[in-house]
């Protein structure tokens, strides 16, 4: 991965963990699978993590494949 690009996922994860990771243990997953995304990008492995999103908590269930997904969706807002 070239290094603009890990730049510019260090800053998405940086942002996802601030912003919308409702606790510690959500933020040492997502911390998890975005390092596990530097080696590959198929891992299909689950993890459970709880999003704040505005005043809500949800409890989420994803593989650590869909960390890119979850960035295009709330670091992007692609969608």
């Amino acid at each position: 991965m070239a290094l603009r690009a890990r730049i510019g996922r260090a800053m998405e994860a940086v942002h996802l963990l601030s912003m919308y990771a409702a606790d510690w243990e959500s933020r040492r997953a997502l911390a998890a699978a975005y390092r596990r995304s530097l080696s590959t990008t198929s891992d299909p492995a689950e993890i459970f993590v709880r999003l704040r999103v505005d005043d809500l908590v949800i409890p989420f269930l994803m593989r650590m494949c869909d960390i890119y997904t979850l960035g295009e969706i709330l670091h992007e807002r692609q969608y």
